[in-house]
């Protein structure tokens, strides 16, 4: 299963353009994003996730520049990006 097809999988899920990338939607609110290229995605993510992500696959997660802890919007508290290889 691919990026695209997992996010799609939840509940509710939609994809629509967000600045000229597809953005995967649910009850309204963004919870991931692939850049333009498809390179690469965006998470939302708690705090504790990010830090639980970059540490059991720190080969493959990275945060995203200046975000790391901050608020990405309402109900969520950052995103990291898979690193590219």
């Amino acid at each position: 299963m691919d990026f695209r097809q997992h996010a799609l999988s939840f509940p509710g899920a939609v994809e629509m353009l967000h600045h000229g990338a597809p953005s995967f939607r649910a009850n309204g609110k963004i919870f991931a994003q692939l850049s333009a290229d498809e390179s690469t995605a965006l998470v939302k993510l708690s705090p504790f996730l990010q830090e639980w992500g970059v540490a059991t696959y720190p080969d493959a997660c990275v945060p995203e520049a200046g975000r790391w802890g901050q608020p990405a919007g309402p109900g969520c508290a950052g995103r990291m990006s898979p690193r590219k290889t």
